[in-house]
């Protein structure tokens, strides 16, 4: 018995709707945190003009030389804290943006595991007698492949997580001394409470 192309399962329409679907997403999840971002900026940009009007017209009702610089100096703080809030909420939407991507990755490469998975399977059954040793081998090197796969997917989860410890690190690290910080959830706890 000779295996032909058709005595395989065609899988191709499923896969091609699974990756338009994670592509989809993807860019979904892209341009919803490309949203996020315009308004945070327009705010940002708004809050400026605003301060800058304020000051301009305290500068302005200053009577001399040391009052401006006291209004200046006044100005100071409450402009590094706008800065540090700032950037708080660019690395919160990075860092979700991120968690995102990353959480439909590893939705897609569990499906594309079970797909290879139900492959194997279907060779298996479709393997004509005597040709057992070539099968046998085909399911080592498919499941070796899969657990190397697994191993690097670890891998990247482990240098994503150490990547937003540090994003969360350099945001707290604008968060001035006396102001509350938010941590971003690891992705482990975050799977953990999405599962």
């Amino acid at each position: 018995m000779l295996l032909t192309a058709h005595a395989f399962p065609h899988p191709s329409h499923p896969i091609v709707q699974a990756q338009f679907a994670s592509a989809t997403g993807a860019l979904e999840h892209a341009l919803h945190a490309m949203a996020e971002l315009s308004e945070l900026n327009l705010a940002a940009a708004t809050a400026s003009i605003h301060d800058s009007g304020a000051l301009i017209r305290q500068l302005t009702d200053a009577r001399d030389l040391p009052q401006a610089l006291q209004t200046l100096q006044a100005q100071a703080q409450p402009a590094t804290e706008k800065f540090a809030s700032y950037a708080r909420h660019v690395s919160d939407i990075g860092l979700q943006a991120q968690a995102e991507a990353a959480r439909a990755v590893h939705g897609r490469v569990a499906e594309s595991f079970a797909q290879v998975n139900e492959f194997v399977a279907s060779v298996d059954k479709l393997v004509p007698a005597g040709a057992e040793p070539f099968t046998e081998a085909f399911k080592l090197q498919a499941v070796q492949v899969l657990n190397g796969y697994e191993q690097l997917a670890r891998a990247n989860l482990a240098l994503l997580e150490s990547y937003q410890q540090q994003m969360s690190a350099m945001a707290a690290s604008f968060t001035p001394a006396n102001a509350p910080t938010t941590q971003v959830k690891p992705k482990k706890a975050a799977a953990a409470t999405t599962d």
